[in-house]
């Protein structure tokens, strides 16, 4: 099981993250599924692909589990909008278009994830999509080092009914942006190495 989900992962994090609204909460789903199947190996499906039993086992974790998570410091403003953003959305909702919008999975394979038929799985990404839709459209910087990605999420971000204040491929580059748009949400690849100029 460690060989087949270690690669997935960083994408399973930014996944956690982006579900809760919240670092250290997304952090803390993906220790108690690492810590869940390491005392119930059971709960990960050999036979599936590994990339979909493990979105499974986190998703099947997520909708059964409220973490009390106490932080040393006080929440960020711009996480508590997001978070204010994300309760808009049923979480149902929210896991369904999250899966096939940021991490790419087809509707069949968000079908198997959350248990729902195909149908159903349009019918939430419809809802979650409507919500957002009548949220204020805001200001993204893309920090993506990978043309054709930055393009696709742009065209994502636009469809989405917000703004695109610029595309940076580097930290320097996104730096350079920032100052004078001041985006309200960047958008960062998570592989990206914070050094690069």
């Amino acid at each position: 099981i460690s060989a087949a989900i270690a690669p997935n992962l960083p994408y399973l994090r930014r996944f956690s993250r982006a579900l809760t609204g919240n670092g250290v909460s997304g952090d803390a789903y993906v220790v108690a599924l690492l810590e869940s199947l390491v005392s119930d190996p059971g709960q990960f499906d050999p036979e599936m692909n590994p990339r979909t039993a493990l979105y499974r086992a986190y998703c099947g974790l997520w909708e059964s589990v409220s973490l009390n998570l106490r932080k040393a410091e006080p929440t960020p403003g711009w996480e508590t909008s997001i978070q204010r953003r994300l309760a808009r959305i049923s979480p149902k909702a929210r896991e369904a278009l999250l899966l096939m919008a940021v991490e790419g999975f087809t509707s069949d394979e968000v079908s198997v994830i959350l248990n729902t038929s195909e149908s159903q799985t349009l019918a939430l990404v419809k809802e979650a999509s409507e919500v957002i839709a009548k949220q204020p459209a805001t200001d993204v910087m893309i920090i993506e080092d990978e043309p054709i990605l930055a393009m696709d999420i742009e065209d994502i971000v636009k469809g989405l009914g917000h703004r695109v204040s610029g595309i940076a491929r580097t930290q320097k580059e996104a730096v350079k942006l920032a100052i004078p748009h001041k985006p309200k949400l960047e958008l960062a690849e998570i592989q990206c190495h914070v050094g690069r100029s």
